[in-house]
């Protein structure tokens, strides 16, 4: 009987101290930010954006563009809720997103609508990292629905993974959908 209760007391403290651990590491899980590339971030990495005359408004890049469901007003279509003019891979977009929560680029030249495409997954992460000034190799991964420590992101998906031979396995989280890098984690 006193092995048994030896046993018993040992037991709970090693299952006591291990829930202290699993408590205090949920704490700091829930109260960590997202791992995603902030909004900040993003625009201090961003290609600099001086408009032409030749691009086209917002208004006629939706009028031109296969994506006949989003209007800038009702009539049965999305409601465009922010809409954002931007320079990806030296083409001018209208990132547009609709009050259902749908997300498109436009192409501000032609009315086209864009995906990007896993090469273009690669200029794009090639060029966000050009503005530290150095340049380390990068590779793709795959394409992806998920991905991990990203929320509320469904609207962006797929993602192209792309890893960068930095040293530090910093895998990089590209938007197929708006060009957008995503993420940037190690």
């Amino acid at each position: 009987m006193p092995q048994l209760l030896f046993l018993h007391r040992w037991i709970g403290v090693v299952l006591a101290v291990f829930m202290l651990g699993w408590f205090a590491s949920g704490l700091v899980i829930a109260n960590s930010g997202s791992l995603g590339a902030s909004r900040e971030r993003q625009l201090e990495r961003t290609q600099s954006l001086l408009p032409e005359p030749s691009w086209m408004s917002l208004g006629e890049a939706l009028e031109r563009s296969a994506a006949a469901q989003v209007k800038q007003s009702g009539g049965g279509g999305d409601v465009v809720a922010e809409a954002r003019l931007v320079r990806r891979l030296d083409q001018p977009y209208w990132l547009v997103e609709t009050d259902a929560g749908r997300r498109i680029a436009i192409s501000a030249l032609d009315g086209g609508v864009k995906s990007f495409s896993p090469e273009d997954a690669l200029r794009l992460a090639h060029a966000w990292l050009a503005v530290d000034g150095h340049v380390p190799a990068v590779a793709y991964i795959d394409t992806v629905d998920a991905a991990p420590g990203l929320r509320n992101a469904e609207s962006l998906k797929p993602f192209h993974r792309v890893s960068v031979a930095d040293g530090a396995s910093t895998i990089l989280v590209v938007s197929a959908k708006s060009g957008e890098i995503l993420q940037a984690a190690t």
